[in-house]
């Protein structure tokens, strides 16, 4: 690589500016040791996605980045990396059901508030929480088989205590997914 841009660099050489410009040109960042292309529509659909590569525990910021047309996004590391992660942008907090027909249960107690417990429900899907009606609209604390008093039964809520608004929300939260790949 240094061979190819010297030899394109002498070209053309002149005079003492010429020969300056080449010096800074060729004096500039590490050359990379480490690349990842991604070909996806990801690119085009995610332009602000979350890339984040690591070494070990330690991130690396890249030495380049750049996007050639609507889905192929490269980047270059100064070093090789061990993992690669790609997230979906973030975009202030959304609530809602993952693409599993689940939601990330939470604690809601203790000295680890929001870390994950597990898929809810199971087996997956919400169709059972749904109001009458055919309209897909969730039965949140109405009659029959609603949302809250299941929550309430996941966390060990017995005698008619129930989780509360706040609590009922952190359930709720659907974090940006990401993609995360690892060398063997």
């Amino acid at each position: 690589m240094k061979a190819a841009v010297d030899g394109a660099l002498s070209v053309g050489v002149g005079h003492a500016l010429d020969a300056d410009l080449n010096a800074l040109a060729t004096g500039g960042a590490p050359i990379p040791k480490c690349a990842v292309l991604v070909n996806s529509s990801l690119v085009a659909n995610w332009p602000k996605a979350v890339v984040t590569a690591y070494k070990g525990t330690e991130t690396l910021e890249p030495v380049r980045e750049a996007v050639f047309g609507t889905e192929i996004r490269l980047s270059l590391f100064p070093e090789v990396i061990d993992r690669f992660e790609l997230a979906e942008p973030p975009r202030g907090l959304c609530f809602g059901i993952g693409d599993l027909g689940t939601i990330e249960l939470r604690e809601i107690t203790g000295d680890r508030i929001g870390h994950p417990m597990g898929e809810f429900p199971q087996p997956a899907g919400f169709a059972r929480f749904l109001r009458p009606g055919g309209r897909d609209v969730l039965n949140v604390d109405g009659t029959g088989d609603a949302l809250l008093p299941a929550l309430s039964s996941a966390h060990g809520l017995t005698g008619g205590q129930r989780i509360t608004s706040a609590q009922f929300a952190l359930q709720m939260i659907n974090a940006p997914q990401a993609q995360s790949f690892s060398r063997p």
